[in-house]
């Protein structure tokens, strides 16, 4: 059984940063902060810290939860290890095929690292495996539930699965050797809360992996309407991720990239990416993520004709993804 009384080194009252205390009964296990005595509940092993009082985080909630990611594309049954063992081929074959070493896995044996935005569990069991005390934080109960289930069908009691809002992070300051959060806060109501919130939480030199959208080539007047007719031709997305074809506007664009009913999208330019981490270092920035895997010409997937160096190249130069290596000083 995991340990839930290990874990208060490093989790802190996310509504005041206070310190917690485990309250474990037989009617309920919960924490509970010693400055302004919130109760936060673990349900089902998950420590539950959201609270939802904004409109817009409401609204974003509802859509998560009904297309989180790798969720709905699935032939396996979900959270079962088939389910787990597919998501590493998905990720290393179509989706971080060309960035997999952003990532850092082989340098995270004995590092307490967190993932915002968990999604499926992938990062959070991958950085266990390694080695890590992982934790993965999602707002979502469906996200929160595969993290769990992630860690626990390979054994691993070194991570925890935590529902919370990444603009109010459960975590005490400077306690955290690595954050990662690939394609997420972009999708918050408040980009810079969550990434102050990232900073945080990381120790002096620790270091932090985060990809947003970056501002794609055709984001302007002549280019963008050319760009939705191919995609027109070209795209096959689920249908959860249908519509982006027959988008008009930027704006639009931005949201319909995760769904017609996703209300946050947000696309930045390196410039704007640079302000947004000004309190860090930055080490190295690097695009990926070009959506080959929705991509076909007629019946033929274009990512499994194209020759490699070819596909390396388009990832690399016009990739949705700008990936920001960071450290905190």
């Amino acid at each position: 059984m995991f340990d839930f009384e290990k874990v208060i080194q490093w989790i802190a009252c996310p509504h005041c940063k206070g310190t917690l205390i485990l309250v474990d009964t037989p009617q309920s296990r919960r924490y509970s902060c010693t400055s302004c005595r919130q109760d936060d509940p673990i349900i089902d092993d998950i420590p539950r810290f959201l609270k939802v009082d904004d409109p817009l985080l409401a609204q974003a909630k509802v859509h998560w939860e009904d297309s989180p990611h790798f969720q709905y594309e699935t032939d396996q049954s979900l959270y079962s290890k088939e389910y787990y063992e597919a998501q590493d081929v998905w990720r290393q074959e179509e989706v971080d095929t060309f960035c997999m070493d952003e990532y850092r896995f082989e340098r995270l044996k004995g590092l307490v690292t967190l993932d915002i935005g968990s999604g499926s569990g992938w990062v959070v069991k991958q950085a266990a495996k390694h080695g890590a005390f992982s934790f993965g934080v999602d707002f979502t109960e469906k996200a929160a539930i595969s993290t769990r289930e992630a860690l626990r069908t390979y054994g691993l009691f070194n991570g925890m699965a935590i529902q919370a809002d990444a603009q109010y992070l459960p975590f005490q300051t400077g306690v955290l050797d690595r954050v990662t959060s690939t394609g997420v806060l972009h999708h918050i109501p408040d980009t810079e809360k969550g990434i102050a919130e990232a900073w945080r939480v990381i120790k002096p030199g620790g270091s932090a992996f985060i990809s947003l959208y970056g501002k794609l080539f055709f984001f302007n007047p002549i280019l963008f309407p050319l760009a939705t007719f191919f995609l027109r031709l070209l795209l096959k997305a689920p249908a959860k991720r249908d519509g982006i074809e027959h988008t008009e506007d930027y704006e639009t664009f931005d949201c319909y990239m995760d769904g017609p009913t996703n209300p946050i999208g947000r696309f930045y330019t390196y410039d704007e990416l640079r302000q947004l981490f000004s309190r860090f270092r930055i080490e190295r920035m690097s695009r990926s993520h070009f959506p080959f895997r929705f991509l076909y010409l007629g019946p033929i997937h274009l990512h499994k004709v194209m020759p490699r160096f070819l596909y390396r190249f388009i990832d690399r130069n016009l990739g949705m993804m700008v990936n920001v290596q960071l450290s905190r000083p």
